[in-house]
């Protein structure tokens, strides 16, 4: 392959490297269920309950000294006690945020039983923690918490599932309204990523997989058209199932793209990034058997918006051969995969030339 470094930035160095980006899926149940009972508690008005309100609130407010915090009870009786808890992450959906850009929420365990139609300030439950907390930004949409140390502690015994709270993690004025169990829409949720202890599957059952009864496959997952704000990622299913990828600054996530149509064939364009930014995401779906498939974790970085002499590195060319489609040509720097390209399918003796040039 003959390439042009004229068209470069000086302090980059092309290297031409052959990789191969692989990745085992796991295959896993996926459990999505809502709040047996929520409510929000506040110190303004200690003694009042909100069981049924349609919104809740968490808020600080420092020259009042007033505090509001969310409590969540979830029904996990169809998890199988003795499943492998892979993942359970809380979610819910931001109205607005008040006050701030971005507010830290804390979870906390509810170390005693309480009545959605009954619980106030006065009455709450208090617990350990915060388990884990989150930095929310003011962009309306669905929020998640990661609980999955919680959720095997309540399936093993570890203590009694009396419920979580989400509560104040800044101390920073600001008023958080989310929508609740009672709104007609964008209710919350617990999804669980769990393994039964068995599974036991006789007979081919439409939808899945090679038509053997066992979860469908995830192959060729991988990210292209990467630009500052914006990436697409792709994969293929060996059985008809849903599109559903999970996405964020870490390998907590924390957005998602979900779509129900079943299809072999998966690509789901990532919106609204930010430049310069190392992404996880994660891929699955779900046939009409209702098994699920989950992949690995992966990563991409986006490009900067624009480029600068202190982020120079080193920048490689790999590529990764896509059956029946010739290959894709991944261009990683910082260890991360920043762009792709499609390279179509080459006669003998045939050559392409290329060159990259710095935009802006």
């Amino acid at each position: 392959m003959k390439t042009n470094r004229r068209g470069m930035l000086a302090f980059l160095t092309l290297s031409m490297t052959m990789f191969l980006l692989t990745a085992t899926p796991t295959q896993a149940e996926m459990a999505i269920i809502n709040p047996t009972a929520d409510a929000y508690v506040d110190t303004a008005q200690p003694t009042v309950n909100f069981g049924k309100s349609a919104n809740l609130y968490t808020r600080y407010n420092s020259q009042a000294n007033r505090n509001a915090a969310v409590y969540f009870n979830f029904d996990l009786s169809n998890i199988p006690r003795d499943s492998t808890i892979s993942e359970a992450t809380i979610r819910i959906y931001l109205k607005n945020l008040l006050g701030r850009s971005s507010v830290v929420l804390g979870v906390y365990r509810a170390t005693s039983a309480w009545d959605e139609g009954s619980i106030s300030w006065q009455t709450k439950p208090v617990g350990p923690g915060p388990l884990t907390s989150n930095t929310i930004n003011a962009a309306p949409g669905y929020k998640s918490f990661e609980v999955t140390n919680l959720v095997i502690g309540w399936l093993n015994g570890t203590y009694p599932d009396h419920g979580l709270f989400l509560a104040d993690g800044s101390q920073k004025d600001y008023v958080a309204t989310f929508y609740s169990n009672e709104s007609p829409t964008n209710q919350p949720q617990m999804v669980i990523y769990y393994k039964p202890p068995s599974t036991s599957i006789t007979g081919p059952i439409e939808g899945l997989g090679m038509a053997t009864g066992r979860p469908p496959l995830i192959s060729n997952v991988f990210a292209k058209d990467i630009r500052s704000e914006n990436a697409t990622i792709v994969w293929t299913t060996d059985g008809m199932t849903s599109t559903r990828v999970r996405y964020g600054l870490s390998a907590v996530y924390g957005d998602f793209f979900s779509l129900d149509n079943a299809i072999l064939q998966h690509t789901v364009t990532l919106q609204n990034l930010k430049p310069g930014q190392t992404y996880h995401y994660r891929v699955s779906g779900r046939n009409k058997a209702g098994m699920e498939c989950l992949s690995a974790d992966y990563q991409f970085r986006t490009p900067p918006a624009t480029v600068k002499p202190e982020d120079s590195g080193l920048l490689e060319l790999g590529w990764l051969r896509l059956v029946g489609m010739g290959l894709l040509a991944l261009v990683v720097f910082g260890g991360a995969v920043v762009a792709s390209f499609e390279i179509p399918r080459l006669r003998r003796g045939e050559k392409l030339s290329f060159r990259f040039r710095p935009r802006g």
